[in-house]
């Protein structure tokens, strides 16, 4: 810098703040010298005490858990102040680097410029920190980071769909997202204001040694409860001080801070190799399939999927009348198998399962289609189009949730149509989406089920006219929550207008008939749809040529068994989804309490159409006369995402076992209902849960093996479920010991 002086003489200064000494000093200061000041430590101190007491009036943290000891919750405490200790030395090392490269910086704009561009990282993190909390205040857990890639990867849908189901909390959410905004980077200019780089504390010392002294007497407490309840062994001691929180992995990685979820999420091994061998004998080779003759009299198949359809609303009376009369028809002249249960309790698990007819299980952690995805699938419609069937799949909800389209593309598909194709006009709520983005067709990433059956007729119509057999899906919307209708009807049941605050997974319990008459008016609209399309099959003579199987992806629970919605965990309610198969002169009526599962649909369709079940699907044909007898059966369910980690074993006679992989959490049910209160067998029935729990590390074991290891998908199709022996059957046969 240039200071004319009175004598008209020049001389050159230099700014401090840019000198290399001040860069030294900061560097000092931030990495050499980490020991925050007073002020530094008290934020940490009133941060921590200002967290632990909303965790203490939550009622879900770890304050709340009996199940820990007083030392346990203490330590627990101490990483919520070693995590804010580690925040506020962070935010004062970050401030203070700021400062020193604003000083640096001579052009003043480019200053003010570089002071905003720097706060931004600070604001969003803070909005971060708020977001987890709304997200633990809602759901009781802090959100992990496969929550927040799944948020990321549909946030598009997420926020229509909060648009659509819970605008008030949505418009909520905004108001604070601006609030959290404006109070950040005020606070963030008033700290720069203050940044001062030529003066240290001479506190620094003894607050560091406070907050490290709080911390230790946390951690000390914790350590000596930990090895005063292990044996005596040296051994066992040694263990337990090197692990000490493995007793309380759950609490230490959901119930403690949002930014402890997040570091314990980077450091757990999740995705650890899965050691073992598959046998050899329960894989296919992949290799090309011979071709079976067919009939010119092919059958067509028309496969409709009801979002969050139970298989106790297909036969239905409520309120005096029928909930779906048509599909009701459908499953009284038609094969009706109510045992029919979802391999999953979410859409983009239990969707793909129908059409693959395989397992949803590929990974510890949540799993994303790609479309470089290696792994050997035949889709239904990829074995149908070699027998010269048109293919189409005609969709009400965003086929990219998760992407799911991914799955599905496929040079046999003629048509994939969903709301992303849709160009058309949008339905208007009543009164609730007018002036809603009229011609995007996406609502929540779902449009009107009119408009998918009606498309759908019209192709089907166009081969006819071709003599072409023709393979449809259809995937309907309207029951998935809110459960309001496009045509702006309320409904034939009341009380059905949903309480506001009522979201998808909680609401109050004593609202839940309100909610199940919105979904019953909900499903009463799908049913007039359906009613368009076994009429249309009727009229243009096509219904003695066609196979109608109706199912659901899964189903939905109104806290009969203390949850409500869907994507949890795998009850009854939620799984539970049943299967129609009409065909005129094909399927008598029947209703057959075989126990089946989403993956036996595929199969089953192409068996009935006289095409062979491919090698790939891991479902059987539940109508062959080969079928094995129902006490053989086994069904297996994956569950995965932020509060579900939990994988289910049904038996054909009739036990339930389910292992919560988070909580470790392990349950046994015999028949059960969901409707009534099951006790949990799992401590008198030692047997069965040995048997049970085999058979799903065998299955989950096999699964993990084949999508981890190219070894076995890169020559051999996805591998066969366990089967129970007769030395298995004799113990699954006999009853609970206690009822």
């Amino acid at each position: 810098m240039t200071i004319q002086c009175q004598d008209g003489e020049s001389v050159e200064t230099s700014r401090e703040p840019a000198s290399l000494r001040c860069c030294m000093r900061v560097l000092w200061q931030c990495v050499v010298w980490p020991f925050p000041g007073p002020k530094t430590a008290g934020v940490a101190i009133c941060l921590s005490v200002v967290e632990l007491t909303t965790l203490a009036c939550h009622g879900s943290g770890f304050w709340d858990n009996e199940g820990l000891s007083f030392a346990a919750r203490l330590g627990l405490a101490g990483l919520v102040l070693l995590g804010w200790t580690v925040i506020a030395w962070s935010g004062y090392c970050y401030f203070q680097l700021i400062h020193i490269i604003r000083e640096c910086i001579t052009t003043r704009p480019l200053q003010k410029f570089f002071s905003v561009f720097a706060i931004v990282p600070f604001v969003l993190s803070i909005n971060l920190y708020v977001a987890c909390w709304i997200f633990f205040w809602r759901l009781g857990v802090f959100p992990d980071l496969d929550a927040l890639y799944f948020g990321g990867l549909n946030a598009n849908m997420l926020a229509k769909y909060f648009w659509q189901a819970e605008r008030t909390a949505w418009l909520s959410y905004l108001t604070g997202f601006t609030l959290v905004t404006a109070a950040c980077f005020l606070v963030a200019r008033q700290i720069l204001a203050r940044c001062d780089l030529q003066r240290k504390s001479a506190f620094v010392r003894p607050a560091f040694v406070l907050l490290v002294g709080i911390n230790a007497a946390f951690f000390s407490a914790r350590l000596a409860n930990v090895t005063s309840h292990t044996s005596q062994f040296p051994q066992n001691r040694i263990e337990a001080a090197l692990k000490p929180w493995a007793p309380y992995s759950f609490e230490l990685n959901y119930h403690v801070n949002p930014a402890v979820t997040l570091v314990t999420g980077l450091t757990n091994d999740r995705e650890s190799e899965v050691t073992g061998e598959i046998p050899l004998d329960i894989l296919t080779p992949v290799k090309g399939t011979s071709l079976a003759h067919l009939s010119e009299n092919r059958r067509n198949i028309v496969l409709i999927t009801i979002e969050s359809l139970r298989s106790d609303a297909v036969l239905k009376e409520h309120q005096g009348r029928q909930v779906m009369p048509h599909v009701a028809e459908l499953a009284r002249s038609g094969h009706f198998l109510p045992n029919c249960y979802a391999n999953s309790t979410r859409s983009d698990y239990s969707d793909p399962c129908i059409l693959s007819s395989l397992y949803p299980l590929r990974s510890v952690r949540p799993h994303y289609y790609r479309r470089e995805d290696p792994w050997p699938k035949e889709l239904i419609y990829d074995l149908l189009k070699k027998y010269g069937y048109a293919t189409a799949i005609f969709s009400s909800q965003n086929e990219s949730w998760s992407n799911m389209h991914l799955f599905y593309e496929s040079a046999n598909l003629d048509v994939f149509f969903d709301s992303r194709t849709y160009e058309g006009e949008t339905f208007r709520e009543k009164g609730y989406f007018t002036n809603w983005m009229d011609k995007t067709g996406q609502i929540a990433g779902k449009m009107d089920d009119a408009v998918t059956v009606t498309r759908a007729l019209d192709w089907m119509r166009q081969q006819d006219k071709l003599h072409t057999p023709f393979f449809v899906s259809l995937n309907l919307q309207t029951s998935h929550f809110p459960y309001e209708r496009p045509d702006g009807k309320d409904g034939p049941f009341q009380p059905s207008a949903i309480v506001p605050g009522t979201s998808l997974l909680s609401y109050d319990p004593r609202n839940a008939h309100i909610n199940r008459n919105a979904y019953y008016n909900a499903l009463a609209y799908i049913d007039l749809q359906m009613g368009r399309l076994v009429k249309f099959l009727d009229t243009a003579g096509l219904r003695d040529q066609t196979i109608i199987l109706v199912t659901g992806d899964h189903g939905e629970a109104f806290y009969e068994n203390g949850v409500a919605g869907h994507a949890g965990d795998p009850v009854e309610t939620v799984l539970k989804v049943g299967l129609i198969i009409n065909s005129s002169g094909l399927v008598a009526p029947e209703h057959d309490e075989y126990l089946t599962q989403a993956i036996d649909i595929a199969p089953t369709a192409v068996e009935l159409a006289g095409v062979a079940v491919h090698p790939a699907f891991q479902g059987i044909d539940v109508l062959s006369h080969k079928r094995p007898p129902v006490e053989e059966r086994l069904v297996f369910v994956h569950c995965r995402r932020t509060l579900t980690s939990t994988d289910a074993v049904i038996s054909g006679a009739g036990w339930k076992y389910t292992f919560d992989h988070i909580r470790g959490d392990p349950k046994l049910f015999y028949r059960p209902t969901d409707l009534e209160n099951h006790p949990n067998l799992y401590s008198s029935e030692t047997d069965i849960v040995e048997l049970l729990s085999r058979f799903l590390a065998e299955w989950r074991s096999r699964q993990l093996l084949y999508y981890q290891q190219s070894r076995y998908y890169n020559w051999f199709y996805p591998p066969r479920a366990p089967k129970p022996t007769a030395a298995d059957l004799a113990v699954l046969s006999r009853k609970p010991k206690v009822k």
